[in-house]
């Protein structure tokens, strides 16, 4: 049977058809036409790469200002400082991924209308070895910057530690410390100890006076530098690399140095494998690293060797000994020891002052005393009675006259 009435289609779907279905129809034609087609820009470049991912290479290509070529020939070249470290991280972040890669291969059409970003990635897997000549260049670049960050906080613990078991005047002060211990605490479970836990040298501060504001351990600051002035000489010793040490943990840089050494270890390894010319500009420089590399981990073995010997000598419990929080509460044990140093200086400072003070009032007081002396006053007034008696009966005329005479006649002496 023949409709004699045709359904128009187009307009039903135009006036009652689901707007979000159309939608979604119309952005998976594009899609597809997409997929299908190369995209062209309005100056007929073919476009292959994600445009997120292009704009991206765009933007490190454009710092260099110089063509593909020559920045496809430094690469080849192998020599890091013709970049910069931080701009070969950027091209790391930008290098293509495996799909990237077979996208670019199978690209038939004519180079010259690739876009800037697929012609340099196009001649970049053409360069042998390209992800290691790149990863190579970055560390061979940033090895000694990273290393030198790492080492001398190495050398800061292994100096701390040798110190720390060395240092006679801190042997003498905890000595003091256990031995005032024992006293205070005579008759108690305490009170006949052997040794001193460093975490328990925080108690002295939390230990307070009877009689005073003060605490214990103000107390055996001032007693130790009255006996002994060389008792706290260990405070300018350690205060210092304790402070330093406070910057840093020994787990933290360890990890960041078995990092860097994993990546030296990877690259030699890889580095059997690669290009004779590639081989050539970097077996030398990893040799160099992994010795570098080797003489940090025997001073890392030192360390943990001298944390052990603390532990031993500190009577503290090798298997739960934890180095970092060990120097920790060593750092602040020293810095309180300073701060009471420092306050017990100024006390005695405001009480010499005040002796001063005090000295200056007492003798202000004397003069006083002895301008308001009734005995100073008789004298004087006899003083005076003594010259006004004498006015009256004209002895002190005649004394004038006298002088007056003697004046002239040895003036006209001597014009003769």
């Amino acid at each position: 049977m023949t409709d004699k009435i045709k359904v128009d289609y187009s307009e039903l779907e135009r006036l009652f058809a689901d707007k979000e279905r159309v939608s979604v129809k119309q952005e998976l034609q594009v899609d597809q036409k997409k997929t299908l087609m190369k995209r062209l820009s309005s100056s007929n470049e073919v476009t292959l790469l994600d445009p997120k991912k292009s704009m991206n290479v765009n933007i490190f290509l454009k710092q260099f200002r110089k063509s593909i070529e020559v920045i496809i020939d430094l690469l080849r070249a192998g020599d890091p400082r013709a970049f910069g470290v931080e701009k070969l991280k950027g091209l790391s972040k930008v290098l293509p991924q495996t799909d990237e890669i077979e996208l670019i291969q199978h690209y038939d059409g004519s180079i010259g209308k690739l876009g800037e970003a697929e012609k340099f990635y196009h001649y970049l897997i053409q360069l042998p070895n390209f992800q290691f000549r790149i990863e190579a260049m970055i560390l061979k670049g940033d090895f000694n910057a990273q290393l030198g960050a790492i080492r001398p906080n190495f050398q800061v613990l292994h100096t701390l530690c040798r110190r720390l078991f060395d240092n006679h005047s801190l042997k003498t002060f905890l000595r003091y410390v256990l031995h005032t211990g024992n006293f205070l605490n005579k008759g108690s479970g305490s009170g006949n100890a052997l040794g001193i836990r460093i975490s328990s040298l925080e108690k002295l501060m939390n230990t307070k006076s009877t009689t005073s504001k003060r605490t214990l351990l103000h107390y055996l600051v001032e007693t130790a530098e009255d006996k002994d002035p060389d008792a706290l000489a260990f405070v300018d010793t350690l205060l210092e690399p304790l402070q330093k040490a406070s910057r840093f943990t020994m787990e933290g840089i360890t990890v960041e140095f078995n990092q860097l050494r994993k990546l030296v270890h990877r690259l030699k390894r890889q580095c059997d494998h690669v290009e004779d010319d590639v081989k050539s500009q970097f077996t030398e420089f990893l040799e160099e690293a992994d010795a570098d590399l080797e003489e940090t981990q025997d001073v890392i073995e030192r360390i943990r060797k001298q944390a052990t010997r603390l532990a031993q000598h500190f009577c503290e419990n090798e298997k739960t000994f934890n180095l970092d929080e060990f120097l920790s509460t060593f750092r602040q044990f020293c810095e309180k020891v300073k701060a009471c140093q420092q306050e017990l200086e100024t006390q005695r400072q405001k009480e010499e002052t005040e002796e001063k003070r005090r000295k200056a009032q007492e003798d202000k007081v004397d003069r006083r005393k002895v301008c308001f002396n009734p005995s100073t006053k008789t004298e004087d007034r006899k003083i005076v009675d003594n010259i006004v008696d004498e006015i009256r009966r004209g002895k002190v005329l005649r004394r004038l006259s006298l002088r007056k005479k003697n004046n002239v006649t040895g003036g006209v002496g001597n014009g003769c």
